[in-house]
């Protein structure tokens, strides 16, 4: 399984959502969040001169930006003692200008390699349209504008498909004592525990079985466990 499948089940879903009555509701909710997130931004970054003339300073001193995504992460295995030299003067530069933490992930990913992606995800009202915290070893965050309603429907949405993106399900492995190459699907079940929000069939559609199959095996594990 990998990203395509993920992002097929949920372009899907996406367009289920934007089919409920309530949409425009929620989506004028969200554009009211996403102006306030784009007019901090161009006033945080854009129009601060002051402060990217600073981080040019910064990119020139660490020979940044970098080509692409995969060469930052390069630095950082190869050069990390320099690479936490430089995220350290990037958060004394922030402080230095007041600039809230909120737009960190936002900023580096711009200085470091030019993401072409800062900027479309604040029609959802977020502040880091890069999701990847480059100081946690992979883990990902999502900074929301104060004024986002989190039981927004599209809120919603989009930090479960963040997190699946993150965490996908795992695949049934063979039981090491089966002759017949039996699997143990546990595994699945227990990953769908933690997003009860997606249906059999879109685990089928994210581990490319057929949902008789995947609803089989579920009736079987149900069936083991007494429910």
């Amino acid at each position: 399984m990998g990203e395509n499948e993920i992002y097929r089940v949920f372009e899907k879903r996406w367009h289920r959502l934007c089919q409920r009555e309530d949409a425009d509701e929620h989506w004028a909710e969200l554009m009211q969040a996403a102006t306030s997130t784009e007019e901090d931004w161009q006033s945080a970054f854009e129009n601060n001169q002051s402060l990217r003339s600073a981080l040019r300073e910064l990119q020139k001193r660490f020979g940044l930006p970098k080509s692409s995504h995969r060469e930052v992460l390069e630095w950082v295995e190869k050069r990390f003692g320099e690479y936490t030299e430089f995220n350290n003067r990037l958060d004394a530069l922030l402080d230095r200008f007041g600039i809230q933490h909120d737009w960190r992930s936002a900023i580096y990913q711009r200085i470091t390699w030019r993401s072409p992606s800062v900027g479309p995800m604040f029609r959802l009202g977020f502040r880091s349209s890069n999701l990847f915290d480059d100081r946690r070893d992979g883990e990902f965050e999502l900074v929301l504008n104060p004024e986002v309603n989190l039981s927004n429907p599209f809120i919603q949405e989009n930090i479960l498909f963040h997190k699946v993106l993150n965490d996908p399900p795992p695949r049934p492995r063979i039981l090491v004592d089966s002759s017949e190459g039996m699997m143990d699907w546990t595994p699945v079940w227990k990953w769908h525990e933690r997003y009860p929000e997606l249906s059999l069939p879109e685990i089928a559609e994210l581990l490319n079985y057929s949902y008789a199959y995947v609803r089989q095996r579920h009736k079987e594990s149900q069936a083991r466990s007494g429910q």
